[in-house]
């Protein structure tokens, strides 16, 4: 009997764990909210016919053809602005307009058929499960910005100086 609660309590501790829960996606159950006829996959990018937003596929750090190169870099949001900037500057993959993205922008790539992460695996492969900063302030304390979770596909708030994951995104007109 004292084995089911430590069982339980296991299985808990690796669905919250991301180094040992894998993505879990419910294609059977769950309508896709990001179907991939809806996007333009290229190597390093992906295109949203919907939003007519441009992706980068590797979330900041990241590298690869399958984004299994490197490591996602945990930065501040103040970095996360200077990084889109840097990344201008250098006219990363042929581009000079990339931008933190908004949190309505976030929210628009999540799969919600999918957890751990909540991001659709054809369009951005190896994602790790992590928040996203985006460049969406929080109104009520000016020093908070708003950061997308994929690990469970919430939103929340917190304050700046805190290292979240950063994937860029451009208008593509």
């Amino acid at each position: 009997m004292k084995r089911v609660p430590l069982l339980f309590g296991f299985l808990i501790g690796v669905w919250h764990c991301g180094a040992l829960a894998q993505q879990l996606c419910r294609p059977d159950t769950i309508l896709a909210s990001t179907p991939v006829e809806n996007f333009v996959v290229d190597k390093a990018t992906v295109v949203d016919r919907t939003t007519g937003l441009m992706w980068t596929r590797c979330f900041a750090g990241v590298s690869g053809d399958s984004c299994d190169g490197g490591e996602a870099t945990l930065m501040s949001w103040p970095a996360a602005l200077q990084y889109a900037a840097r990344m201008n500057r250098e006219s990363f993959l042929g581009y000079t307009n990339w931008r933190v993205p908004n949190i309505k922008e976030l929210n628009s790539i999540a799969e919600t058929q999918c957890a751990n992460p909540a991001l659709n695996p054809a369009l951005f492969p190896a994602a790790p499960p992590l928040k996203v900063w985006s460049s969406s302030p929080y109104s009520l304390y000016p020093h908070y910005s708003w950061f997308f979770d994929f690990k469970d596909n919430t939103t929340s708030n917190l304050e700046r100086f805190k290292t979240f994951a950063v994937l860029l995104a451009r208008d593509i007109e």
